[in-house]
C-alpha cells in the first residue's frame, strides 16, 4: 500500500476532535496565525458546539471562518449548511462584510464538480473567498510537504527527515 493511502486511511479513522486538530495543525503550518479553535474543548479532543470550529483574523483584520466535519453521506448537504451558518451574523456575530475567507475540511472525497462549483458561487456572491480542502488535498499535502504531521497526529512515519530538499532562489537586482 501506498504512503498516501495509508494517510487517508488514517485521517479516516480520526475522531472529530482529532480530525479538526490535524487541521488546525495544518493550517498554521501553510501560513495562518493566531488559531482559536472554538469547536474544541481545550486540552481534549473533543468537540464543542460553535459556529464556526475554528476562526481567525488576517492582516487586514477581518475574519477567517474553519469548519470541520468528518462525515461522508450528504458532503455537499453539509458543506452548504456549514457555510451558511459561517455567513450568518446570528450564529456568528459577525457581519458578512468583515469575513475575508471560509475554509472547509472535510475526510469525504465526494463532492462533484457542479457541486463544489455551487459552494463557490455562494460565497462568491457575498464577497468571501472559500477554500476546501478535502482529504485527498490534506493527503497529498502531509505526503509531500508535512511528513512531521503524519508522524505527529497519523502514527505514520514517512522518510527519516535527514536529507531535506534543497530549493537556491536567485535574487535579480534592478
Amino acid at each position: 500500500m501506498s504512503n498516501l493511502t495509508d494517510i487517508k486511511q488514517k485521517i479516516l479513522q480520526l475522531e472529530g476532535g482529532a480530525f479538526q486538530e490535524l487541521c488546525d495543525a495544518y493550517l498554521s503550518k501553510i501560513g495562518y496565525d493566531n488559531i482559536l479553535a472554538l469547536g474544541m474543548k481545550p486540552g481534549t479532543k473533543k468537540t464543542t458546539i460553535g459556529i464556526p470550529d475554528t476562526y481567525f483574523l488576517n492582516s487586514q483584520n477581518k475574519y477567517i471562518f474553519v469548519m470541520y466535519t468528518t462525515q461522508q453521506s450528504d458532503i455537499y448537504k453539509k458543506l452548504y449548511q456549514d457555510i451558511c451558518d459561517c455567513l450568518n451574523p446570528e450564529k456568528t456575530g459577525v457581519e458578512t462584510a468583515n469575513i475575508a475567507e471560509i475554509i472547509c475540511c472535510f475526510t469525504s472525497s465526494n463532492l462533484s464538480a457542479g457541486e463544489h462549483y455551487r459552494l463557490m458561487e455562494v460565497c462568491r456572491s457575498k464577497g468571501v473567498l472559500l477554500h476546501l480542502i478535502g482529504i485527498d488535498e490534506l493527503a497529498k499535502e502531509i505526503y509531500n510537504r508535512f511528513h512531521g504531521l503524519a508522524r505527529d497526529f497519523l502514527g505514520l512515519s514517512i522518510g527519516t527527515d535527514q536529507i531535506f530538499e534543497y530549493r537556491q532562489e536567485f535574487c535579480v537586482s534592478p
